[in-house]
């Protein structure tokens, strides 16, 4: 991305966490209920508000030092005393808020008339475009994967209103209860990108090959954790333990439990032969190897002659 490369890594997570989905998802929160505190302020953050760290910080101080604070509370009571405050005359401090403010009470208000008769849908279509937010996340780093984010979210949304289910409220609990029960969607897939570089595990490799591979992570070493374990299990030799003398306090392996770890280093190192030949065979023209050595120079003179 830095270097202006289109790049795609498959993934199962990261949908929701993404901060386009996450802006979006809390502006729809806001337009049913602007009384909550974490989404408005990600909203507010955001380039759909545009409210800065130093004029956040500034509207909540001329919240808390009123005298008379109204019935409401958190960054919602501070936005409308803020409104009712510097309604008559200017902030000196920060002298673009309360346009900021009023233009975003505006749309606001307009987006929650909307939401009574739209669809779901329809109405993040609207969003899209009465903000220019999906311009913007189109021209950010990764802008690809981000509109396609964005687009996948018009999909769920239309898939969800063809069950009995409605409104922008059964819609807001959907998706929590997706994110409370770690149903993921992952981030979407450009598959269809033809000049992208696609970063995936040897696994999902298998079957596919490149113009160029680059067969990263060379310098590890082989993952040889199971031949450790303090029991060791095997469907033909059976079960190897350490030996325990209680009298003396001392542990040691059985000569079984030998055989046993000798078996399982072998089988891994066999199955790390056969994913390495996946890799080494995906490309078509050029494959490069990569690996890091921690201490280069004491390995290259060991190996000189």
């Amino acid at each position: 991305m830095n270097e202006g490369i289109p790049a795609h890594a498959e993934r199962k997570t990261g949908y929701f966490s993404a901060s386009e989905v996450e802006t979006v998802l809390s502006m729809l929160n806001i337009i049913d209920n602007p009384m909550q505190d974490i989404p408005l302020a990600a909203v507010f953050r955001s380039p759909i508000a545009g409210i800065a760290d130093q004029e956040m910080a500034h509207l909540l101080a001329v919240w808390k030092n009123a005298a008379k604070k109204g019935q409401d509370r958190g960054i919602y009571g501070a936005w409308q005393h803020y409104l009712e405050e510097y309604k008559d005359r200017e902030d000196e401090r920060a002298p673009e808020l309360y346009e900021k403010l009023l233009r975003f009470t505006r749309e606001l208000s307009q987006y929650r008339e909307k939401a009574a008769y739209l669809s779901i849908h329809e109405l993040l279509y609207d969003i899209y475009e009465g903000t220019g937010y999906f311009d913007y996340v189109s021209a950010m780093p990764g802008g690809e994967v981000r509109r396609a984010n964005l687009a996948m979210l018009v999909e769920k949304a239309a898939s969800y209103e063809q069950t009995s289910y409605r409104g922008l409220f059964h819609f807001i609990r959907y998706i929590e209860n997706l994110k409370k029960y770690d149903t993921d969607f992952g981030e979407a897939s450009l598959l269809g990108e033809e000049n992208t570089v696609r970063v995936m595990s040897i696994h999902k490799s298998k079957g596919l090959e490149f113009p160029v591979v680059f067969l990263a992570g060379m310098g590890k070493k082989f993952n040889k954790q199971d031949a450790y374990g303090k029991l060791l299990i095997d469907p033909d030799l059976g079960i190897g333990t350490d030996y325990m003398d209680l009298e003396r306090r001392i542990k040691a392996s059985t000569l079984k439990k030998h055989v046993l770890k000798r078996k399982t280093e072998l089988s891994a190192l066999g199955e790390e032969l056969r994913v390495l030949y996946v890799a080494m065979t995906r490309a078509k023209e050029k494959l490069i190897m990569t690996g890091l050595d921690r201490y280069l120079d004491k390995s290259l003179s060991v190996m000189q002659p």
